[in-house]
């Protein structure tokens, strides 16, 4: 039970024998914030199961409205900031009505901010973003999303980054920017792929199939600097029932010499990312039983892969970058290993000292001294 639900039965007690009302109007306060934090909660688990099984239910709406009414009385800034954006989300989502959503979204940014609440700003943005794109104003929409994408980049919540690069792929492939558009969906299916968001993934390959249809584009997933490799192969059984591909290539000669070689591509036409490795019997290319399962291919499975290392790779870096490096084997030999993922977190928190150059040289030391140690993410100050 509820600690808030407990004391008001005591405050109850208190007051029918002993005669003391004083404490009722603050136990019903807090009774009135659990209240309106069941209701966020009960509209939540309606929402989710309107977006997995489109099972609409009748009051998700109310629940969200008379969340925000309650904290609106409370004066929880923070509270009503998030009730807001669900009640926007549901108007725009669920009913399709961005009218309705868009003013309730910009009251829910607002006093999202009001309160420091960046994970609520995130989101009110984002679903601002998706408003401004479906009405044809591409500009607002890309800087929608961009400030919702920084937003959660700075809280952590990296598969909700990945959820508004698809966006911005979108978007991008609407303005003509198709090389952008590509880099977006690299780097969704990174991060995707790192946290096991199956959903995200089917959304990147969708994404992908539309993005490449459109007149005059092409994205392709792979460093343009590196020719893929395209051959047929046969799946076959693993340990800890993985699917193992034997590469009938030497990476080392095709896209230099590394550890192992971190790629990306498609197994009969499916994304795929992962890791070429050397073993006794030449390289290899793992795929995981969850991989497998779900895109339906199977060990015993007879395919076409097309696999490309993952960028940026020495060559495109900076020069002040690349010769860090260069005087750190070390660290040079780790950074080839490191998805993409990692290796452009490191160079956009480099790359962040465009308004102080003078930090640029302190923070490609500190790169190169976490790379040599083998530490694949800067730690959080």
């Amino acid at each position: 039970m509820d600690d808030r639900v407990r004391q008001a039965a005591v405050l109850f007690e208190r007051a029918i024998f002993g005669g003391d009302a004083d404490p009722l109007d603050a136990s019903a306060r807090e009774l009135d914030a659990a209240e309106a934090e069941l209701a966020v909660a009960r509209g939540k688990l309606m929402h989710a199961r309107f977006l997995l099984l489109r099972d609409q239910a009748p009051d998700e709406l109310g629940r969200f409205e008379h969340a925000a009414r309650l904290y609106q009385a409370l004066g929880d800034v923070r509270g009503e900031a998030e009730a807001l954006f669900w009640v926007g989300c549901c108007h725009q989502v669920v009913r399709g009505d961005n009218a309705a959503a868009e003013p309730v979204l910009e009251r829910s940014l607002e006093l999202a901010r009001q309160a420091g609440d960046k994970g609520t700003a995130a989101e009110a943005l984002r679903h601002l973003g998706i408003a401004a794109h479906r009405a044809g104003h591409l500009d607002v929409a890309r800087q929608r999303l961009a400030e919702s994408t920084q937003l959660r980049r700075e809280s952590g919540h990296l598969p909700g980054v990945a959820s508004n690069l698809i966006g911005l792929a979108y978007i991008a492939g609407a303005q003509g920017r198709p090389e952008d558009a590509r880099a977006h969906l690299a780097e969704a299916t990174a991060i995707a792929q790192d946290h096991g968001a199956q959903r995200l993934l089917h959304t990147i390959t969708e994404a992908r199939a539309e993005l490449s249809n459109m007149p005059g584009q092409s994205l392709p997933w792979h460093h343009e600097a590196m020719p893929s490799q395209r051959f047929g192969a046969h799946i076959a059984a693993g340990p800890r029932d993985h699917g193992i591909i034997a590469v009938p290539f030497d990476p080392d000669e095709s896209w230099g010499a590394k550890a192992f070689h971190p790629v990306g591509g498609t197994v009969n036409g499916r994304l795929v990312r992962g890791t070429i490795t050397p073993g006794n019997g030449g390289w290899t290319f793992q795929l995981t039983p969850m991989w497998m399962r779900d895109t339906g291919v199977a060990v015993g499975d007879d395919v076409v892969v097309e696999l490309a290392p993952e960028g940026p790779q020495r060559g495109d870096l900076a020069e002040d970058i690349a010769a860090a490096l260069e005087a750190n084997p070390a660290a040079a030999a780790f950074w080839d290993t490191l998805a993409q993922f990692y290796r452009k977190a490191y160079l956009r928190w480099i790359d962040g000292t465009t308004r102080r150059p003078g930090l640029r040289p302190q923070r490609i030391a500190e790169v190169v001294e976490l790379l040599a140690a083998g530490i694949k993410q800067r730690p959080r100050p």
